[in-house]
């Protein structure tokens, strides 16, 4: 190596940031083609990299179905000494399949050997059932539970749900189904001496998911201070007490003839089974109309 090479080769070392024209040091260019490499990746990373604003809005997420119910009832006693009560749903779930939904205030008679049926029948406190279904043994005589209905039943055929003990071929309790959309209707009564009811109440569910409480003219009540209007759990209330967990339309348009109450879309109507005059400062019911379903 000449002596001019050697100063360039030294100066180059000790002052890297220097570009020595003509010079080619061992491993440079293996360190510049790393470099160059390190430098296409970051950019390329980078590049990938997108503003979490612009990903949040071209992000799509396609949110979970909700189920959609398809009948619904309301458990009774099958007049054999055993009790049931408490709300029925059969809804269509979002991959299609079917199931039957007890609901929270579902309760029924203990006994041996309980199973859950849906059977097409005009007495469903009787035995003899044909093509009945056999969802399965009852997992619980109190609260919400489900079962999986087969896919190739055709629930259009099927009338009740029963509750059925096997051992003693006896009906414990039985629910009545309707098709969700088929409104809702009672007659109103007096809750006691003192207080008259008379008229029809019916609830219908709307498009927009809401239901209309419709009085119709013939709807009468004995007048009173601060009378609201409520939709109770309970089948056939007696008092305040007995309630439950109602739910409070508002104030009573009037004591006679056709009015409409909305009730939010948030509702579950098959929680529901009386429609109650209520007077608030006395805490004291002047009507009930108790609740059954009606196909139109």
């Amino acid at each position: 190596m000449k002596r001019n090479q050697i100063v360039m080769l030294a100066i180059a070392v000790l002052l890297p940031g220097i570009i020595v024209p003509g010079l080619s040091i061992p491993g440079e260019v293996e360190t510049a083609s790393a470099l160059s490499l390190g430098a296409e990746r970051e950019f390329t990373l980078t590049s990938n990299i997108m503003p979490a604003q612009q990903i949040a809005t071209e992000e799509v997420v396609e949110a979970e179905a909700e189920p959609m119910t398809l009948f619904t009832g309301t458990f009774e006693s099958a007049g054999n000494g055993y009790n049931g009560a408490g709300g029925a749903q059969i809804i269509e779930n979002a991959d299609g399949t079917r199931s039957l939904m007890l609901g929270e205030d579902f309760s029924v008679s203990r006994g041996p050997e309980l199973f859950v049926y849906l059977v097409t029948t005009d007495n469903p406190s009787g035995t003899d059932f044909e093509n009945a279904i056999d969802l399965g043994r009852l997992q619980n005589n109190r609260g919400m539970q489900t079962y999986d209905i087969p896919d190739d039943v055709d629930l259009s055929v099927y009338t009740h749900v029963l509750i059925y003990c096997e051992p003693f071929s006896v009906v414990f309790s039985f629910a009545e189904l309707a098709p969700a959309d088929a409104p809702l209707t009672g007659m109103f009564a007096g809750a006691g001496r003192n207080y008259q009811g008379a008229g029809t109440a019916t609830i219908t569910p709307q498009e927009d998911g809401t239901a209309l409480l419709e009085f119709g003219d013939d709807f009468t009540v004995t007048d009173g201070p601060q009378l609201v209007v409520l939709l109770s759990p309970a089948e056939a209330p007696t008092g305040a007490r007995s309630l439950g967990e109602y739910i409070d339309l508002g104030a009573l348009t009037s004591v006679t003839g056709s009015q409409s109450y909305t009730i939010p879309a948030d509702v579950d109507l098959s929680l529901y089974n009386s429609v109650i005059i209520y007077c608030e400062p006395f805490r004291v019911l002047f009507s009930v109309a108790p609740l059954g379903t009606t196909e139109e």
